[in-house]
């Protein structure tokens, strides 16, 4: 018994230090387990909407929605608090706004959506670099400072734009690629990362006003454009997460 709770206990402190390894420090135990119940609960019921609805998806499609769901829906939550601005302030550089937005490479996976062999690598190879990211790259709990320098960050940084356009350019040459997914996922990323470099320019006190239109400017995209069945609630849930939460210091 006492080795179970034990064992219990240093899992329940990895995923709180996880937590405020990736969304700052200043949370309780109490907020952030709801934080991760949340994003759990978001991301069955996005699998279980598939299943009802009839969508058809496999488990490998149910399998690479619900990682990205869980992703994106709690990092809503972890970048829309004050913990991450408090950190942010203390930034020296833009250069982590870049390699970890480029790094949520949700929207390019989804360009395989119909290529389940090439989708299941990616959901491994994306699961495999966001666990790096969280021991890697984030703030040290115990330190406070990031376990790579400048020099990791820049590397970092390299490897997701290369990876991007590795991605972008294998879709049009994979076999079974529906072309409106390809260009969904090339409008979403490649959106992304304009719009984190013109919030970036804004003046800190304009920067949430700033990615709320960009927000807004997206979700009227999507009403006409092409959005695949099951994931109307994608480009909300990334772009509050990226811009609104993680890029906007105000």
């Amino acid at each position: 018994m006492k080795v179970e709770m034990k064992m219990f206990a240093r899992i329940n402190k990895y995923f709180y230090d996880s937590w405020i390894q990736t969304a700052g420090e200043g949370w309780t135990k109490k907020q952030v387990a709801i934080s991760y119940t949340f994003s759990v609960v978001f991301a069955l019921a996005v699998v279980f909407y598939s299943q009802f609805a009839g969508l058809g998806w496999s488990w490998i499609q149910k399998l690479a929605t619900g990682l990205i769901a869980w992703d994106l829906s709690g990092g809503v939550l972890g970048y829309n608090h004050k913990a991450i601005k408090l950190r942010q302030v203390k930034e020296k550089n833009n250069l982590h706004y870049f390699h970890h937005n480029l790094q949520h490479i949700h929207p390019l996976m989804l360009m395989f959506f119909t290529n389940e062999l090439i989708l299941f690598i990616l959901t491994v190879y994306w699961f495999l670099t966001f666990m790096l990211y969280v021991e890697l790259l984030e703030v040290s709990v115990q330190t406070g400072q990031r376990k790579i320098g400048r020099p990791g960050e820049i590397a970092a940084l390299i490897l997701e734009v290369v990876v991007a356009l590795f991605l972008i350019i294998i879709s049009y040459y994979a076999k079974g690629i529906d072309s409106d997914y390809r260009i969904y996922g090339i409008l979403l990323y490649g959106s992304l990362v304009v719009m984190t470099y013109v919030l970036l320019k804004v003046p800190v006190a304009f920067q949430r006003t700033t990615s709320i239109m960009m927000v807004v400017i997206m979700l009227v995209l999507g009403m006409y454009t092409f959005v695949p069945r099951g994931f109307e609630w994608l480009i909300p849930v990334y772009y509050l997460k990226l811009l609104t939460g993680f890029t906007a210091k105000e």
